[in-house]
């Protein structure tokens, strides 16, 4: 179940971009995963957790951060199957700009959650047209 939430890398960079939804799990002691809906889901209690010990990060899904940038950015994105290798399209029009050449599904998501992060903090969507990225292996 890991896999569905955004790596704490990323969700720490949400969070410095205004990311603020109600998350199903959160991030503590850097990359372990809380359920704090969930009384069985840790041996932390609550009083644990807020004690101050821990640094504690929300954990979105995927589709949460995907849907943040959708809403507060106009970015829309895409991942595609091409049979033996994954890609990845953002648009904002008249923007596009690829990714390709990922082993799995995930590696795609991640990577294309990566450059929406780096597109945004660098405000790249000014200038220009088509960007188009090459995954060095």
């Amino acid at each position: 179940m890991k896999e569905e939430f955004v790596p704490y890398s990323l969700a720490i960079e949400l969070k410095e971009l205004g990311f603020n939804e109600h998350c199903f799990a959160k991030y503590y002691d850097d990359e372990k995963l809380y359920f704090p809906d969930l009384p069985f889901s840790s041996d932390l209690n609550s009083q644990a957790l807020n004690s101050g010990l821990y640094t504690i990060c929300d954990a979105p899904l995927y589709q949460q951060a995907f849907g943040f940038f959708r809403e507060k950015y106009s970015l829309f994105h895409k991942i595609i199957d091409g049979s033996e290798m994954f890609s990845f399209e953002i648009s904002k029009n008249p923007i596009t700009i690829w990714g390709y050449n990922f082993k799995t599904y995930e590696e795609a998501e991640t990577a294309c959650l990566k450059k929406i992060i780096e597109t945004v903090k660098q405000k790249l969507l000014h200038n220009e047209k088509t960007i188009y990225i090459i995954r060095g292996e």
